[in-house]
């Protein structure tokens, strides 16, 4: 991936100095999730900022990869909200398309929407149905951005007062865990913890670290 990751940006350059925006523009949004994914959100920001000023408010998708940016390094949500905004905008002017982009691309709102709001802790049967919409409908793929779907779902869940379906929900999500290439994915397994941590389940955190760390 390193070398393919190179040729991207070496890709990226020469679209821009051909004042090709365009394919630029297609590139980040076709490569975004795998970098969300691998944790190289400072990669992504890097190309978001390659592009000329303007671009990024014209384009859903990386409008969402900027928001994705935010919300992960926990910015202020009036930012988040102000590029999920946006973003919603420019969909909402698209008809629906054969290859299901503009219902995944609402699903991921939906997952954006969702995890504002479950750190407002003030709602989660509105989390609850945002995180299970977006769910039904981003690709497998989109490993980060289910993994925080997944997650704040069963968060949701607890903090209704159902600790058993929060458990079940995070059961179910870890299926999604699954290793690409060398790399071992755990975030769902993780979240696991969080929640038993919430929950006062000493025992369960220790169990679930010590998966984790023979992941």
């Amino acid at each position: 991936w390193l070398a393919g990751q190179a040729m991207l940006e070496d890709a990226l350059h020469h679209a821009l100095a051909a004042q090709d925006t365009q394919s630029a523009v297609w590139l980040i949004a076709q490569h975004r999730h795998h970098l969300l994914n691998t944790e190289q959100r400072a990669t992504l920001e890097h190309w978001l900022q390659m592009l000329p000023p303007g671009t990024v408010n014209a384009h859903p998708e990386l409008l969402l990869a900027e928001a994705w940016i935010a919300e992960l390094g926990r910015n202020d949500s009036r930012t988040i909200r102000e590029l999920i905004n946006r973003a919603q905008t420019l969909i909402d002017g698209q008809p629906a398309s054969s290859d299901g982009r503009i219902e995944q691309l609402q699903g991921e709102i939906d997952t954006l929407r969702g995890l504002e709001k479950s750190f407002a802790a003030d709602d989660p049967p509105a989390v609850i149905a945002l995180t299970r919409r977006s769910l039904a409908t981003m690709p497998k793929d989109w490993y980060l951005a289910r993994s925080e779907a997944w997650l704040h779902l069963a968060v949701a869940r607890q903090m209704a007062g159902d600790l058993t379906q929060a458990y079940e929900t995070l059961a179910i999500s870890a299926n999604e865990d699954v290793t690409l290439g060398s790399q071992p994915r755990v975030r769902n397994i993780a979240g696991a913890g969080f929640v038993q941590w919430i929950a006062g389940d000493l025992t369960g955190v220790l169990q679930t670290a010590r998966q984790v760390i023979l992941a």
